[in-house]
């Protein structure tokens, strides 16, 4: 979580920022799921919401990697 004047670019302060990392079947990071915005409240209160929103759209990814690279297991 970044909000606004955390960033350490001045050109960034305007930028609420909400991220989450999305881990492959062997802990291996596959990318980063970011929700950013432009017009957020001076209070953080609202980026917390988000912030859960992209951990578990991140965990659903996951969930989405590990079922089809298991899925030759199946029986």
């Amino acid at each position: 979580l970044v909000h606004k004047a955390e960033h350490f670019r001045a050109e960034n302060i305007v930028l609420s920022c909400s991220a989450a990392p999305v881990f492959g079947l062997h802990d291996e990071l596959l990318g980063v799921l970011d929700a950013s915005t432009l017009y957020s409240p001076y209070q953080r209160d609202s980026q917390g919401l988000v912030f859960g929103m992209v951990k578990e759209k991140a965990l659903r990814i996951e969930n989405a990697f590990v079922e089809r690279a298991l899925q030759r297991h199946w029986r």
